[in-house]
């Protein structure tokens, strides 16, 4: 849903010039249509595209979708170089998300929508029920729809990117790779045995042994950098 909505964004009115009103065309399609469930679809993909929360969703996720194909790419690439990898492309990631929280995307979606006639909305003040809370009174509502969207929208799932950018690269998995990449050059490090030998579930004293018989092989068989490939000299 959000790749196709992402797809859908690339083509929206003003985004880039040149472009072709897809608005004007999916209203030709409804209006025109003869057949009922394509104008039904036709019909709720333009009420979708002209609400406020389609528009701030798309100037949202653009940059952080594109932020995370690059990231994607890189961790998939056949020649991929596992210490480059981690200290430019994944610690880069973090930190763009986090400067994203400074981004004015709010402003940049309520101008589109003020350029295109879609109404912005106001906060919603759904009050609970006495009956499921008695103190609710005491309820705390958000004074505009900036920081309705910035605290409860935004924030959040940079959050939750955040979040799950540090449970995957813990200081364990990046000490692994590190090791991993020792390995692979032949001049591990005691500690870095250890780790393989945790990772492994391995006594550390049978792995230097393997790493030293690796040592002792033909050049031609032994591996070749920090690269996923092995290389021939």
């Amino acid at each position: 849903m959000v790749y196709g909505r992402w797809a859908a964004w690339k083509k929206f009115p003003g985004r880039s010039e040149g472009a072709s009103p897809p608005l004007l065309e999916i209203e030709d399609i409804c209006n025109n249509c003869t057949n009922p469930e394509m104008s039904a679809k036709g019909k709720g993909l333009l009420y979708q595209r002209k609400r406020f929360e389609f528009i701030f969703g798309m100037f949202m996720m653009h940059p952080i979708l594109n932020l995370i194909l690059k990231v994607s790419s890189v961790l998939q690439s056949p020649k991929l170089n596992l210490l480059l990898a981690i200290d430019n492309d994944v610690r880069s990631l973090t930190l763009n998300l986090k400067s994203m929280r400074n981004e004015n995307i709010f402003e940049q979606a309520v101008a589109l929508c003020k350029k295109h006639g879609i109404i912005v909305p106001d906060v919603i003040r759904r009050k609970v029920s006495t009956q499921i809370d008695n103190k609710s009174k005491s309820q705390f509502f958000l004074k505009n729809k900036l920081d309705e969207m910035k605290i409860s929208v935004y924030y959040e799932l940079l959050d939750d990117l955040l979040s799950a950018m540090d449970s995957r690269f813990n200081q364990e998995t990046l000490s692994l790779i590190e090791a991993i990449a020792s390995l692979l050059h032949m001049e591990i490090k005691p500690e870095m045995i250890d780790v393989l030998a945790k990772f492994s579930n391995t006594s550390s004293t049978d792995l230097k042994t393997e790493i030293n018989l690796l040592k002792h092989l033909p050049k031609s068989d032994k591996p070749n950098g920090t690269s996923s490939e092995w290389h021939s000299l």
